[in-house]
């Protein structure tokens, strides 16, 4: 009788720190959206996943006519706000979905999430996969093969929010239906925005020879402290595309402004490499 007592109390204090323990790993959770709130329930995207080096993407898409347009989301909450590994990627204010949603325009739309963001977390999703592991040749190789799948030969365009720029602009270069890359606050030299940011430099896959016409549209916010003016400015000028233009959006932030803005513009975009008149305004 002592012995099954013993075993019963054991059982009891194994639970209370199991409740303990897991009351405090759901503290530690960030307050993170859920994907089906943001769509709404008259949604007329319908949601998939595919794998990104191994590790589930959420994809989700829009049934339209003519150019496919791609957003690819930046990313995300990959550290908190001490500077360590998040416990889940999926970000606070997803810009690039928010862009996507507020696209009214007739065509069909793609939306693809970074690694790990919106779905159940596997046993592939640690940390480096969004942290030091986001662009790896291995990330970028996959995006361009789910790109090229989703497109079936179709015209492109690419619309790459944050770090998600710099996957879309790599897809771009990398296939030759990709007409334009359309980049939002967009981080296009990882390492010279660690540098800047004095954190360590990643592994980053290095950007494929650009072989065809390209149009590249690049977007800046004017109150941007995680990519300042003066380094879109560098980045700008060091992009290479067959026409390239550069704006400075008045009244935005890295993640605020941006979605009042494209609601407005969005089709404006498409032929900014076709104004003299924005490519003075780029110029000055």
């Amino acid at each position: 009788m002592k012995s099954m007592h013993f075993q019963d109390c054991a059982n009891h204090y194994l639970r209370v720190i199991c409740i303990a323990l897991c009351g405090v790993l759901v503290a530690c959770q960030p307050n993170l959206p859920r994907i089906e709130a943001l769509l709404g329930p008259q949604t007329l995207w319908v949601p998939s996943q595919a794998s990104i080096g191994g590790a589930p993407i959420q994809v989700l898409t829009k049934a339209g006519q003519g150019q496919l347009r791609v957003y690819i989301e930046g990313d995300g909450n990959a550290f908190s706000a001490q500077g360590l590994p998040s416990l889940n990627p999926t970000p606070h204010t997803p810009v690039g979905l928010n862009l996507a949603i507020a696209d009214t325009t007739e065509q069909p739309l793609v939306y693809l999430g970074r690694p790990c963001q919106w779905v159940s977390l596997t046993a592939a999703c640690t940390k480096p996969v969004w942290t030091s592991e986001r662009f790896t040749p291995e990330v970028l190789r996959d995006y361009t093969s789910l790109v090229a799948s989703l497109a079936q030969g179709q015209e492109v365009e690419l619309v790459g929010f944050s770090g998600g720029a710099f996957v879309a602009y790599g897809v771009g270069r990398a296939l030759s239906n990709v007409v334009r890359v359309t980049t939002v606050a967009g981080n296009l030299n990882p390492n010279f925005i660690n540098q800047h940011h004095r954190v360590p430099s990643l592994l980053v896959a290095p950007l494929p020879p650009l072989q065809h016409p390209l149009h590249l549209q690049m977007l800046w916010g004017a109150r941007d402290n995680v990519i300042p003016a003066a380094l879109g400015t560098t980045m700008a000028a060091e992009a290479d595309a067959s026409c390239k233009a550069s704006h400075m959006i008045p009244g935005t932030t890295h993640v605020k402004g941006w979605v009042g803005w494209w609601n407005e513009n969005v089709e404006m975009i498409k032929s900014i490499c076709h104004s003299e008149a924005l490519a003075e305004e780029s110029r000055s």
